[in-house]
């Protein structure tokens, strides 16, 4: 077997294991299955920032406008290793411009350390089942849904005209990490990307400030940045979601059962 091969097949069983997890009981076994995201994140450290690098100016110009035929080009030349200079442009110029770095890590180590309320498991659920769903079509009303999820009653009355915008971007983004073996499960970090873009936009809205799509654009592409592109809060946000989506899933059987 070559190393490529053998790469797979790991890639393969470690979806697998996630996959089935609902099955099983214990803490224990969320022990061993921490212990593996671990190991698993660790070895794809290196491709990491790669993708997080490309990939985070596409979910800008995503939100910013391109969609259909446009959007799938987009994919294509990130995943073929093609149209990279397309992602070098104003956006880009602004991601690596602007000097909010520190706050925003503290705004994701904030949520990586809060506790999960119903709604927001309910959304790591979402994240679940878009990373593992068999078509793109399902995929994709997965982030659309979870999107909403985030929104207060007041968020949607003061990001009603943004919120399209955003699922186009969460829509792009699922797109790209279920298209190849090594990303699939990465999908399961992308309702952290919506939940920390989400409350940056609406503390924004709050404040009195205007909220353009240029703004969305900016937020959503710097946190996908700083999510994807660290492997430490990578493995956190995974093992958050399998925990989170675990419980959720539960939560849902016990009702179903109950009627």
């Amino acid at each position: 077997m070559s190393l490529h091969e053998h790469e797979f097949e790991t890639d393969r069983e470690f979806e697998g294991e996630l996959h089935e997890m609902h099955e099983l009981e214990g803490e224990q076994f969320l022990g061993g299955l921490f212990k593996k995201i671990g190991s698993f994140v660790k070895s794809k450290a290196p491709m990491l920032k790669s993708l997080a690098a490309k990939v985070a100016p596409m979910v800008g110009s995503a939100v910013l406008g391109p969609v259909g035929g446009q959007l799938g080009n987009m994919v294509g030349g990130m995943l073929g290793g093609a149209g990279e200079g397309e992602l070098e442009g104003e956006l880009e110029n602004e991601l690596e411009g602007e000097g909010e770095a520190h706050e925003g890590e503290q705004e994701l180590v904030h949520e990586l350390e809060s506790p999960v309320h119903e709604h927001e498991a309910h959304a790591e659920l979402l994240g679940e089942i878009a990373a593992q769903a068999e078509t793109e079509a399902e995929a994709e009303a997965m982030a659309g849904a979870l999107t909403a999820i985030y929104l207060t009653r007041s968020d949607r009355r003061a990001l009603r005209r943004i919120l399209p915008w955003m699922v186009r971007g969460t829509a792009l983004l699922t797109r790209i990490l279920r298209r190849r073996r090594p990303t699939r499960v990465l999908a399961r970090t992308v309702p952290l990307i919506v939940r920390t873009t989400v409350r940056t936009v609406a503390r924004k809205a709050a404040q009195g400030r205007p909220v353009t799509k240029r703004t969305v654009a900016r937020v959503m592409a710097k946190n996908t940045r700083r999510v994807l592109g660290n492997p430490r809060v990578v493995a956190t946000a995974l093992k958050k979601n399998v925990k989170a989506a675990r419980t959720s899933g539960r939560a849902a059987r016990i009702r179903a059962v109950r009627g």
